[in-house]
This record gives C-alpha cells, sequence and structure tokens, in this order.
C-alpha cells in the first residue's frame, strides 16, 4: 500500500486513485473552496456531494478525504443517545477552531454526530458507495 501524506501531497494521492483503480462511471473532484478546511467549507463541501447531480447513485465511488488534526472531548450530557467510547466523542479540528465566528461565538470541532450526519445524507442520495480517510497527524 503506498503512503498517502499528509495536507496537499495527501489529497493529490487520493485524487489519482479512482482514475487508477476504479470502474466508477463519475471520475470528477471536488475543488475545494477558499477555505476548505474551516469549519464551514468541510460542512459544506460535504452537502454538496449529496446534490452534485454529476454523482450517480449507486454506481459513483465516493471518497472524503480528511488531513488534519482531530481531538476528543467528553460527550454532552444531552446525547443520552449517542453511545461513545468511554463517554468521549471524536472531532475535527477545523482551522478556523478557537476564532471567533459572526455571532462573537468560538468555533469548535466538528463532532463525529455530525460527520455521521452528513455521511449518512450522502449515502441516501447518491448510495453507500462511500469511503472516509482521515489522515491525522
Amino acid at each position: 500500500m503506498a503512503r498517502i501524506g499528509r495536507g496537499r501531497r495527501g489529497c493529490d494521492a487520493i485524487r489519482g486513485i479512482p482514475n487508477r483503480r476504479s470502474s466508477s462511471p463519475t471520475r470528477k473532484h471536488l475543488a475545494p473552496p477558499q477555505r476548505a478546511g474551516d469549519q464551514n467549507g468541510i460542512v459544506a463541501a460535504l452537502r454538496r456531494l449529496g446534490t452534485d447531480e454529476s454523482i450517480i447513485k449507486d454506481k459513483s465511488a465516493i471518497i472524503v478525504f480528511y488531513a488534519g488534526h482531530g481531538a476528543s472531548s467528553p460527550k454532552p450530557a444531552e446525547w443520552e443517545d449517542w453511545a461513545t467510547s468511554g463517554g468521549q466523542l471524536e472531532m475535527l479540528c477545523p482551522v478556523d477552531m478557537g476564532e471567533l465566528n459572526e455571532a462573537n461565538q468560538e468555533i469548535e470541532g466538528i463532532p463525529d454526530r455530525t460527520i455521521s450526519a452528513l455521511l449518512d445524507e450522502i449515502s441516501q442520495e447518491k448510495g453507500n458507495n462511500i469511503v472516509r480517510l482521515v489522515v491525522v497527524p
């Protein structure tokens, strides 16, 4: 298995995989927005996958690649229905984590629960041929 790497090099390596090894009819890559690594950019990019008409339901392969930092945090008490390992949730750390948003609130990480819900939305619209690759230092 080839080393993927992190950051831009990892992303470039992942982009080549479907073209070499997949029989998927769609060979399109989602170009990241200017600040693709910020919280809004990550969520928006995942939402676009569910509405992209060039992705053919149950035929196209979808590869979601994230290279960055992750963290864990105690699960909020109100998440009673969310099973976690050791009472912890895991999250992706967007580049703007810790900054203040327009409402002057601190931007937090993206919880695994949110990522799971977004991937579920994609699978409902496009099928479950989804691979999620997460590379964290």
